[in-house]
Formats: C-alpha cells, sequence, structure tokens
C-alpha cells in the first residue's frame, strides 16, 4: 500500500486551505484509491473525523518527523505557504518540513503551491538550496514559476498546473439557500443576492472602514448583501462590524463545501479573499475581485479578468458600477467562467500524472 504525508496549513478553519486538502484527497484517492493519507493538522480529532485519514500534530516535531520516516511520499501543498508577507516564521515551517523529507530520502512534491510574495533576500536563498533538491514542483500559476526561476531553481523542474479548489465538488444549493436563510432570519426578497467576503486586517482604520459602510449602505438599497467570513477567526471581526450597519451575515461555522453550496445561491460575489473568488468561479457565479496581494490579479488573470481596485484605494462607486455592468452581462459573464475554469481544471490533472510517478519512486 503506497503511503503519503501531506504538510499545509490545515485545521485552522480558513475555509480556502480546508477545500484545499478536501479536493487534494479526492484527487489522490481518485488516482490510488488504497493510498494511505496521513495529515499534518493543528486539529487532529477534527481532520480525522471529517476526511477519514490519519493525522499528526503539526506542532510536535517527534510526531512530524515519524511521519516523515513512515511515508512513501512527502507532499507540501497547496496554496500560499511560502511567503513572508503576511507571517515571518511560516516560511521556516513549511521549509522545514521538506528538509525532513529530503534528509530521510523520501520523494518531495511541492503540489499547487501559490510562491510568495518573498521579500527578504536569506528567505529566498534558503529556498533555492531547499527547491532545488526537492523531486517536483507544481505552481497554481505562471508568475510563481517565473518568481522561483528568478531565485535559480530549474525551470524545468516547475510544472504550471491550478489551485486544487478548482476542481472541488459541489452539493446540492439547498444547503446554501438554507444557511443563507439563517443569515438573513428568513426574510429574503426578490433583490440580487450579493455576497461579501472581506478581511478585517485590511479594514482598521475609520477611512477604510467608512468606505466599506458606503459600499454597503449603497450595496442594500437594491440588494440583498451578506458577509461571508472565509477564514472566521480572522474575518468574523470585520462581519460583525457590517452586521451592526445592517448586512447579513454568516456567524455560523460551515465546512467548506456548505459554503460553497451558498456561493452557488449568490448572484453575485465581490471578494477580497483569493479563496472567495475561486469558489465563485466554480460555482459559476460573476464575480469582482479587490486585490490585497499579487495572488488575486494572478488568479483574475487566469480567467480574463482584472481587478476592480485594490485595497489601499477602495472607491465604493467604482465597485457598484461594475457590479451593475457585470449583472446586466450575466450571461457572458458566466460563460467566461465555465470556459476557464475548464481550462484550469485540465491543467490541474497533472498533478496527479506527476504524483504517480513518486509514488512509484518511493516504494
Amino acid at each position: 500500500m503506497n503511503k503519503a504525508l501531506i504538510s499545509g496549513y490545515y485545521g485552522f478553519n480558513n475555509l480556502g486551505d480546508e477545500a484545499i486538502l478536501e479536493t487534494m484527497i479526492r484527487s489522490i484517492k481518485r488516482m490510488d484509491s488504497a493510498i494511505e493519507l496521513t495529515v499534518l493538522t493543528a486539529t487532529p480529532e477534527r481532520t480525522a473525523e471529517r476526511l477519514n485519514v490519519k493525522t499528526v500534530p503539526r506542532a510536535n516535531v517527534f510526531s512530524v518527523l515519524k511521519a516523515v520516516m513512515k511515508t512513501d511520499v512527502l507532499i507540501s501543498g497547496g496554496g500560499s505557504l511560502l511567503q513572508d508577507t503576511t507571517s515571518k516564521r511560516s516560511i521556516h515551517y513549511y521549509l522545514a518540513i521538506i528538509i525532513f523529507g529530503l534528509i530521510f530520502n523520501k520523494p518531495v512534491m511541492l503540489y499547487s503551491h501559490g510562491i510568495g510574495p518573498v521579500h527578504k533576500g536569506m528567505n529566498r536563498k534558503i529556498m533555492k538550496w531547499v527547491l532545488s533538491r526537492v523531486d517536483a514542483i507544481t505552481v497554481r500559476e505562471k508568475n510563481s514559476k517565473i518568481d522561483l526561476v528568478s531565485m535559480g531553481i530549474s525551470p524545468e523542474k516547475i510544472h504550471v498546473t491550478a489551485d486544487p479548489v478548482v476542481d472541488m465538488e459541489k452539493i446540492e444549493t439547498k444547503t446554501g439557500r438554507k444557511i443563507l436563510e439563517i443569515a438573513f432570519d428568513g426574510k429574503i426578497d426578490a433583490r440580487p443576492i450579493v455576497g461579501l467576503s472581506m478581511r478585517t486586517k485590511d479594514f482598521k482604520t475609520d477611512q477604510n472602514r467608512q468606505k466599506l459602510k458606503k459600499l454597503i449602505q449603497s450595496l442594500s438599497q437594491s440588494h440583498n448583501v451578506v458577509m461571508i467570513p472565509f477564514h472566521r477567526r480572522e474575518d468574523l471581526e470585520i462581519c460583525r462590524w457590517a452586521k451592526a450597519e445592517g448586512v447579513a451575515v454568516i456567524e455560523a461555522e460551515y465546512a467548506a463545501d456548505e459554503i460553497m453550496s451558498v456561493v452557488e445561491n449568490l448572484d453575485a460575489l465581490i471578494g477580497v479573499r483569493l479563496h472567495s473568488l475561486i469558489f465563485a468561479a466554480v460555482a459559476e457565479v460573476p464575480l469582482l475581485g479587490i486585490s490585497y496581494d499579487p495572488k488575486i490579479d494572478y488568479f483574475l488573470e487566469t480567467l480574463g479578468l482584472e481587478a476592480v481596485g485594490s485595497i489601499e484605494s477602495i472607491r465604493p462607486d467604482d465597485i457598484l458600477t461594475a457590479l451593475e455592468a457585470l449583472l446586466s452581462e450575466r450571461e457572458d459573464a458566466v460563460g467566461n467562467l465555465k470556459n476557464h475554469v475548464k481550462q484550469l481544471q485540465k491543467k490541474f490533472e497533472k498533478n496527479e500524472e506527476i504524483l504517480g510517478t513518486l509514488l512509484q519512486k518511493g516504494k
């Protein structure tokens, strides 16, 4: 029986990362239904119960080392694990796990990573040293490959695929409708439903909060507006602030597929969080992205779109104008998403091919 160990940002109730893990597991088992999967996670019992996999507490060094020793292949992915913008320490954690794999002579695969930004020169040097020694690297967009090549990593080792969530399965829409009815206290009228995915950290200043207030007040005049926290621990504060302004909020904790069902019920989504935009694309829901990081622009580019603005220069009037245009051309917008998501799903299949080769090597 093949064994694979998966390392990533799991167990922190970030819907994007949990969706990445679920989709990776389904994809890997589609390739090898008998494979034994183990996941490094912050919530071992919960992850094991939810996904029917073996788990190891990611902060327990001895348990992690033991798991690396026992595996046939080490998978690092996906998401923005290797960056030093939102965290100064996480990049070293994920590189350390990879180094453990190299020390024990295990095949190592970086799986649909979004690289960077990596600003510190020393971090870039360490990445070059470590990643030049792994067996395979897949990244979710071409810009990540460009960044790795600029560090001195061989382009032949790097394959451009897609974010795993583009291959996420959808459940029935009635689940999402029930969740929305709870958020709106059962008062959803015939007006379009617009979802907002925002990060609390982007609205710490009074200036930005006033801009968000103007946006939600203007939207609420002709739309049903709901705030969707994609990372509850970080996003719930701004969601509850918006609730005080009269906006519906999904406050309870839900699984990634349940929130996907919610997104399927929307007429449009305006998002800052990357995976809110990916959820919308997969659900074929017209979307507007607000950029806070190059990864937002990179993903929108794969859909043939551009950001409606950035966090530094939010203009509520521009967003409203863009939303009106988007909804007036909804059929074209949906068709565009279908075409581009299909292309991304095709690219994502490359991960299975590469992993299958490494599993043979690891036996």
